[in-house]
């Protein structure tokens, strides 16, 4: 019947018949489909169920089209269906494919777009309880309850609508029953109209169109109209209609009072089901006009499409969205497709409704705190329906990334009961008061006219259109408040706020959100025991581009904060600030702490902070108008003196003012300063202690007299850093102890006019904790010939001052309100990304007023990497509001560009001398190795180094840092040096130390440590033990790292051998993300190793790496075997004696006209066991292939079917190493000796005479789990903007931050054609992140389209921060070139990924012993191993109860013949005779040789199948022919091409016979040859292969011959004529003479004609 249906509806639109609509029977629903398609159409279908029938099932569809198909359905219950879409692919529906699906009305009841992957069901009802030009009751006046369906409408006319042709004169009414349906979501109500309208459902009104507000009447007026009848109407919620018996009553309005106007009105009502049982939303099928305000692709955003988006940087951004139909929603909620990135999309916004783009918009939806989930619709709901709007307005405010993404945003229609209350996210609030603002949305959006019962706390109000309460509250208070919403729909909400002040100290955080929040993170902890008093953790859900705050009231003396990223930085702009709150009563708050999280920059991460030992509005003692001696002596007394707190302080009765206080230090080991808030307006003098320690406007002693030159124009606290104790300078050589332990006291002399008396007076003091601050935080730059000079001070690692010339340059920092900063050193920092450009000398001042002062004259600063930071000491006590920086440069005038990274102040420590200076006793550098540098243990606090005798040739003594680095250029025996070293606190200190340069070879070989330490330098460790573990013999060690937050290197040139490397944290939180350590060979040129360490107990935490210092090669070191020549038979074997070969340096290896050079190196290896992996990077020009004890284990740059007359492919760079590694399980190691064999080819079109490039270095991997390195052909990823070779490389420092979001992925293709063997895949990322899914996708050959990619999945994984080994893929182990990772579920969080990288790991448990290249493995695991030849894929064994079972193939498959050929390109047959092409050649398996169908050899050929060769005996002759053969496997096919004729047999030209064909006589002319006359035949005859001659007969005779002869005949004649005469003479004498006589008559005549003969033939 379906299939009837189909097709009477394509007859009945070719034969102009009416639409299938009118054939649907009564059992029967109508209904059209519009499916639009993209890419994957044979993926897509859907299907109609009635319950769980199928009744529908879609036709096959094409690619990028609109298919259009009408249908019957059979009837169900209600016509309510369920929709279900299926994708083959289990990925959905493509990009841009939906699907609608119209109704009896040929209303769009339904659209949709599939977003779950393989199947996705939704309700779909069809249900039309009320179809256009149907019959309804029409009257021209209406009275009573005419509206309900009680009401009697038998008096009324029974009309069918669209047939009417009569008029009317006044308002039309007009009533159709119909049966409603419970639990539906929407209705769709169309109405035909033209002017004013007004329609209920039940007595309810639904819908009013052109028509004043309020009752109306039948002499009420439309208001306007439009200029033609059209259907308009509205999408709203069903639970008008849900009663069985229901009515629809409609009333129309005109303009003109009597007019006669035709009955034009028509309707149709339809139902819409919810999205599910649960979920009664209606997703309105809209369809808009999009524009925007600073949005891209605005379009995108409401598209119906799963992956495309719009996206914003123009915070806000705007869309607006109009309508396009006339049926426009009345919407109950929005819902949000976020798709793969859910921190992307916003997570405030808001969603406005009008009735014209100019119109007044009116907010329908609100909210600040969104949040999104990866390809989950996110909804948001309304708690009261909305008026219908056309026009509907979207904001994006803010999101947790930026750009703001919008992937796809539908409108709903719901059908929910309105709730009678509602609540606030919390049911209690406590605040504090004048400072912490709140903003408390409610939890159910959509209540209107709000009050609150009592009313708020000052400063707090409730608005009226939303129930937001916000404000800052002002007064104290504690209570519950009643929040009623009224206005059609009344609700109350009561939430109790307490208004409090903080007990102890206040502090507001602010955190300043750039991009990407959820990945910043800090954490306040309790310094004396480490509790957390507060915490932010990765993840958070704060928004981006937005300030998020919070209040801190906590009594704890000390605490600090701990910054972190899951990546390497903050966004630029992004900072945290902590601010003390100084004033309850007016708010005011005193920065104290401004930071970044930075470790590009090398930012300190931990920051330290003290409660204030006096608070602000604290009692002091006071006096005023006099000045009594020693009035600020700790001893004098103040029992005479006033207290009083600010605000409380009497007038003085002159200018002067003294106030006093005492404050205790617990510790002196934990202050090094003091930091002041002076509220004052005039001069001030401060003295601690009795010493004075800071001045401002007044002059000489204080006394009544004294007069303040200082005058700021507002009152507000000023702050004043000072030293806890002097440093000696040539003004004041003595120090001063302005600190102590125990009690201090603290005078303060405000000095003002004397018409100026008030007291404005308020100080806090607080204690520095022990470790250095810098406090440059608000403030201003200035600059000259300096770019970018504030770059310097942002703590942002993207920024630089710099100067491109060698010109006088500046930079002036101001301090903002007078800022009076001590500081007692100056860090500069080289470009944390160029080693170059580093500046080497400077200048910097400080003033408050007046002249510099120059601090100091820097210079002589070096530097031995990039982003290094120099901490140079200052002699300086005085705190200064301006520095200057003058004169930055290189010091190099053909150099003059440089760059600063950044520049901080410091306050020290001067409360105690510097830490003893320790140096190692003995150290050695390396001749020609840039030196690990010798960094003194205890260096703080030094000024400045001296060194003697003078160090070894490319070595140098840092004077500022005491650091010692370099590049040695020559050998130095063990010398004895002597370091100076001048205190910060004064005086000197000399070292020994025995220094020498050597040369690491020799049994010998160099391993060098790169540590990444974090903030934490005095919690990391390290030790050497000799051997494998740490029960051997302890070599070396360091107690605490000597750098935080930078590089450190640890060289170990070490004898031949295996050693361990253990390194601790003892704290237990493990290393900061961003750090660890790479362990590297040949000047960090090869990244071996990487560890980072994660938290745990108990403590210390440990990771160790296992390395050995026997290289079996070394780059530039190392004596190789070279021939140059034909390889012999097994050239590349352990067991070839190589002994004749020559001896020679890479370098050294000459030119040669081979094209192939052979290289080998032999070395010794016992207890095999013990080594995992070789890791080699290799130099060269040309082509590489590489073999381990005569197994081929690297390819580079070098065709597949080489052989040694091969070029390379191209010309490879000659200072690019290429690195790859030799599973050895896999490559044939064994005990005592092996061999690394290389072939080098010349590079492409290059000549003989080019040097022959190649050097290499091998190194074993011994770990259990090592590492394996490879380069990369080519290295992709799903973000254009992260550079994922960091993410890429073995450096814990360089990370990145992918999205943790489906799709994401990093691909690459390793160099080393023969692909790269592992079995273990790694991670190192800063958070643990669970239920996570990828897939690692691993092909052979990437260029081989037929190569299939070979997928190990992992679902709800759970991958730790900083651990390995992680993910097993045993598969991996049969080497393939491409590898991609990518995500298939988005994990519990992002994060910081410092290194993906592959590693090799031993089997362990029961394990099976390798077989040949099976390698060993584990229980249950397979031992893959490399295909025959021929076939890709991979070979393995089964690891069973100890043993490994038989070989498998059945994940081998046959490659594609390649390259089938014969050796010549024509062959010529000759007929009949034996004949033959050669055998072709064909790379891989060929399992059939053939021709197509209908190609026909010459007659008597035939084609050898299994062969290819074509032979037999050819019976006819053929024309040139081309013929393709092809070689065949399961896999494919490759074609030769071959040309072949057949001749008659010919012999071949002889002598004077020309050729001739078989079976033919050849015939000579004589006369050919000049003068010869006569005739030679030769008969040509077929032989084996070809034509052979016969005999000639007949010959050939010279002319002179034939005339000699001729005349010899003449001769004879005339003497035979004589004689014959003389004959005759004597017979006349007896007679008979007359008859002879006629004879010789005759004769003569025959002579003649002999004669003519001859001249015929002269």
């Amino acid at each position: 019947m379906l299939f009837l249906n189909v097709l009477l509806l394509t007859l009945g639109f070719a034969l102009g018949q009416q639409p299938l609509s009118s054939s649907c029977n009564d059992n029967q629903v109508y209904v059209k489909f519009v499916k639009k398609t993209a890419k994957w159409a044979g993926e897509e279908s859907w299907q109609i169920l009635n319950g769980a029938t199928v009744i529908y099932t879609s036709p096959s569809l094409s690619n990028y089209a609109i298919r259009t198909i009408e249908t019957c359905l059979t009837a169900s219950a209600n016509s309510q269906y369920t929709l279900k879409m299926k994708d083959t692919a289990g990925d959905a529906w493509s990009d841009g494919a939906f699907l609608e699906i119209y109704g009896i009305n040929n209303n769009l009841a339904f659209k949709v777009m599939m977003t779950e992957g393989r199947e996705e069901t939704m309700n779909l009802s069809l249900y039309a309880p009320i179809n256009k030009n149907a019959e309804w009751k029409y009257n021209t006046n209406a009275d009573g309850n005419w509206k309900d369906v009680n009401y009697s409408d038998a008096a009324w006319t029974a009309i069918t609508l669209g047939s009417i042709s009569e008029q009317s004169v006044g308002t039309q009414y007009f009533r159709k029953s119909f049966t409603g349906l419970a639990d539906m979501a929407a209705v769709e109500l169309a109405l035909n109209y033209r002017y004013g309208i007004v329609a209920y459902i039940n007595g309810v009104e639904v819908y009013r169109d052109n028509m004043p507000e309020g009752d109306v009447s039948t002499g009420t007026m439309a208001t306007g109209g439009y200029s033609i009848y059209d259907y308009r109407g509205v999408y709203r919620s069903a639970d008008a209609a849900a009663n069985s018996a229901s009515m629809l009553a409609v009333e129309l309005h005109f303009t003109q009072t009597g007019a006669s106007m035709p009955i034009e009105f028509n309707a149709y009502l339809a139902f819409g089901a919810g999205i599910s049982n649960e979920n009664k939303c209606f997703v309105a099928p809209m369809d808009f006009t999009v524009t925007s305000t600073g949005i891209n692709n605005n379009g995108n955003s409401i598209s119906w499409t799963r992956n495309s988006y719009s996206t914003t940087s123009s915070i806000p951004g705007t869309l607006t969205y109009t309508s396009k139909c006339a049926i426009v929603p009345a919407i109950s909620s929005i819902r949000i497709w976020p798709y793969s990135n859910p921190s992307s999309h916003p997570t405030s916004f808001a969603v406005e409704g009008a009735n014209s783009a100019t119109g007044t918009f009116l907010e329908l939806y609100s909210t600040t705190t969104a949040r999104h989930t990866a390809s989950t619709w996110t909804q948001f709901d309304r708690a009261v329906p909305a008026n219908r709007f056309s026009v509907y307005r979207v904001t994006l405010r803010a999101a947790q990334n930026t750009p703001i993404y919008l992937n796809e945003i539908q409108f709903l229609v719901c059908n929910r009961p309105v709730p009678t209350s509602f609540s606030y996210p919390e049911a209690s609030y406590t605040l504090y008061r004048s400072f912490q603002s709140v903003n408390v949305v409610p939890s159910t959006y959509g209540f209107t006219s709000c009050t609150s019962n009592p009313p708020l706390p000052a400063g707090m109000t409730v608005n009226s259109a939303s129930c937001i309460i916000s404000g800052t509250p002002t007064e104290l208070a504690q209570a519950t408040y009643t929040i009623t919403a009224g206005g059609a729909y009344p609700a109350t909400a009561t939430v109790t706020f307490s208004v409090v002040d903080c007990a102890s100290s206040l502090y507001k955080i602010v955190r300043t959100y750039k991009t990407s929040p959820q990945n910043e993170s800090f954490r306040v902890r309790d310094s004396s025991n480490d509790a957390v008093i507060y915490e932010v953790n990765n993840g958070h859900s704060h928004s981006a581009n937005t300030d998020w705050e919070y209040y801190m009231c906590t009594d704890k003396e000390r605490f600090d904060v701990a910054l972190y990223h899951t990546s390497n930085y903050w966004a630029s702009g992004s900072y945290i600030y902590f601010y003390y709150a100084v004033s309850a009563t007016d708010g005011e708050a005193e920065m104290i702490l401004k930071a970044r999280f930075d470790n590009n920059q090398g930012n300190e991460a931990n920051y330290y902070m003290r409660r204030p030992s006096i608070a602000a509005s604290a009692n002091w003692f006071y006096k005023m108008g006099t000045v009594p001696a020693n009035w600020y002596a700790e001893a004098t007394s103040t029992s005479d003196w006033q207290t009083g707190s600010k605000g409380s302080f009497t007038g003085a009765t002159n200018g002067v003012q003294l106030y006093r206080q005492n404050f205790n230090i617990n510790s002196l080991a934990e202050v090094l300063g003091v930091v002041l808030s002076i509220r004052y307006k005039y001069g001030c003098v401060v003295y601690l202690n009795g010493h004075e320690a800071f001045r401002n406007g007044v002059t000489g002693e204080v006394s009544t007299a004294s007069t303040s030159s200082n005058t700021y124009s507002e009152v507000k606290y000023r702050v004043i850093t000072l030293p806890g104790k002097t440093v000696p300078t040539t003004e004041v050589p003595t120090p001063v102890e302005y600190i102590k332990q125990g009690s201090n006291t603290i005078a303060i002399a405000i000095v003002g006019p004397s018409t100026d008396t008030q007291s404005y007076f308020d100080a806090i003091v607080r204690l520095m904790p022990n470790q250095p601050e810098s406090h440059i935080w608000e403030y201003t730059v200035s600059s000259s010939g300096v770019n970018g000079a504030s770059g310097a001070f942002d703590m942002y690692g993207g920024n630089t001052a710099y100067s491109t010339s060698c010109n006088t340059n500046e930079i002036v920092l101001t301090l903002e309100d007078d800022r009076r900063e001590w500081i007692s050193s100056v860090q500069i920092q080289n470009y944390y990304n160029l080693f170059q450009q580093s500046v080497t000398q400077f200048k910097i001042y400080g003033r408050n007023s007046g002249d510099w002062i120059l601090l100091k004259d820097i210079s002589g600063l070096v530097y031995s990497q990039a982003g290094q930071k120099k901490r140079i000491y200052l002699n300086n006590n005085t705190p200064y509001n301006q520095f200057k920086f003058e004169n930055f440069g290189t010091g190099n005038p053909s150099a003059c560009p440089w760059k600063v990274q950044s520049l901080f102040l410091y306050a020290d420590n001067t409360m105690v001398e510097p830490a003893d200076l320790v140096y190692p006793a003995s150290e050695s550098a390396y001749k020609d190795i840039e030196m690990a540098e010798i960094i003194p243990e205890g260096a703080d606090k030094y000024v400045s180094y001296t060194i003697t005798p003078a160090l070894p040739a490319g070595i140098h003594l840092d004077e500022h840092t005491g650091w010692i680095a370099g590049t040695a250029t020559a050998e130095s025996p063990v010398t004895s040096y002597q370091i100076t070293a001048t205190k910060l606190s004064g005086g000197t200190v000399t070292k020994t130390m025995s220094f020498s340069v050597q040369v690491c070879t020799g049994g010998k070989s160099l391993m060098t440590f790169r540590y990444r330490a974090d903030s934490y330098a005095n919690e990391n460790s390290w030790k050497l033990f000799a051997g494998r573990g740490t029960s051997g013999t302890l070599l070396q060690s360091v107690t605490t790292f000597p750098v935080s937050s930078a590089y450190y290197y640890v060289d170990f040139c070490k004898e031949d051998g295996i050693y361990t490397l253990q390194s601790f944290d003892s704290f237990g939180d493990g290393w900061a993300t961003g750090t660890g350590y790479t362990m590297t060979v040949d000047m960090g040129e090869m990244e071996l190793e990487i560890e980072e360490l994660k938290n745990g107990s108990p403590t210390p935490l440990s990771v160790s790496t296992v390395f050995s210092t026997f290289f079996p090669f070394q780059v530039e070191y190392t004596d190789w075997k070279v021939l140059q020549a034909e390889a012999p038979e097994g050239w590349n074997g352990v067991n070839f004696d190589d002994s004749a070969w020559h001896t020679r340096k890479a370098a050294a290896i000459p030119t040669t006209t081979y094209t192939t050079t052979y290289i080998r190196k032999t070395f010794q290896l016992t207890n095999v066991n013990e080594y995992s992996v070789m890791n080699i990077r290799v130099k060269y020009t040309g082509g590489v292939v590489v073999y381990f004890n005569g197994n081929k284990v690297a390819r580079f740059n070098l065709i597949d079917a080489f052989d040694a007359s091969t070029e390379s492919i191209e010309v490879h760079d000659a200072e690019i190493f290429s690195k790859f590694h030799i599973i050895l399980a896999t490559a044939g190691v064994q005990e005592g000796t092996n061999v690394v064999a290389f072939e080098i080819h010349r590079p492409k079109g290059t000549s003989s005479s080019e040097p022959i490039v190649f050097d290499a270095t091998g190194v074993f991997g011994l770990n259990d789990c090592s590492t394996v390195v490879d380069t990369y052909s080519s290295l992709t990823s799903s973000l254009s903007d992260v550079n994922i070779a960091k993410v890429m490389d073995l450096d814990p420092y360089t990370t990145a931050s992918l999205p943790n979001s489906i799709g994401t992925f990093i691909e690459w293709i390793v160099e080393n054609l023969e692909g790269s063997k592992w079995n273990s895949f790694n991670i190192l990322g800063s958070s643990t992140v669970n239920n996570w899914g990828f897939d690692i996708n691993t092909t052979f050959d990437p260029e081989d389209p037929e190569s299939e990619p070979v997928t190990t999945e992992f679902k709800m994984q759970s991958v730790l921060d900083r651990t390995k080994p992680q993910l097993a893929v045993p598969v991996a182990l049969a080497g393939f070139r491409k590898v991609r990772w990518e995500v298939t579920n988005a994990g519990s969080s992002s994060t910081s990924i410092g290194s993906v990288h592959v590693a090799y790991c031993k089997a362990s448990g029961n394990v099976c012993p390798g077989i040949d290249n099976y390698p060993p493995v584990a229980e249950g695991q397979i031992s893959p191993s490399t295909c025959p030849e021929g076939y890709r894929g991979y070979a393995y064994r089964t690891c069973s109860n100890g043993q490994l079972g038989e070989v498998k193939m059945d994940m081998c498959r046959m490659k594609v013949p390649e390259n089938a050929r014969y050796s010549r390109s024509r062959y010529q047959f000759v007929m009949n005779t034996k004949s033959q092409t050669d055998v072709p050649t064909c790379r891989n398996i060929v399992t059939r040789w053939y021709m197509d169908e209908g190609v026909v050899l010459p007659e008597g050929l035939t084609l050898n199948e299994k062969t290819g060769q074509i032979s037999g005996i050819p019976t006819d002759t053929s024309d040139i022919f081309t013929f393709t053969v092809y070689a065949e496997n399961d896999a494919g096919a490759a074609s030769a091409i071959i040309s072949i004729s057949v001749r008659k047999g010919q012999c071949k030209a002889e002598g004077v016979f020309p050729v001739t064909d078989v079976d033919s006589l050849a015939t000579y002319q004589c006369s050919m040859q000049g003068s010869y006359i006569g005739t030679q035949t030769r008969a040509c005859v077929l032989g084996e292969t070809d034509g052979v001659w016969q005999k000639a007969s007949g010959f050939c005779m010279p002319v002179m011959m034939i005339v000699i002869l001729v005349l010899v005949v003449i001769i004879i004649v005339v003497v035979v004529v004589f004689l014959l005469m003389r004959m005759g003479k004597k017979a006349k004498a007896v007679g008979g003479v007359k008859s002879a006589k006629k004879s010789s008559k005759s004769t003569k005549g025959s002579l003649k004609a002999k004669g003519s003969s001859k001249g015929v033939k002269v």
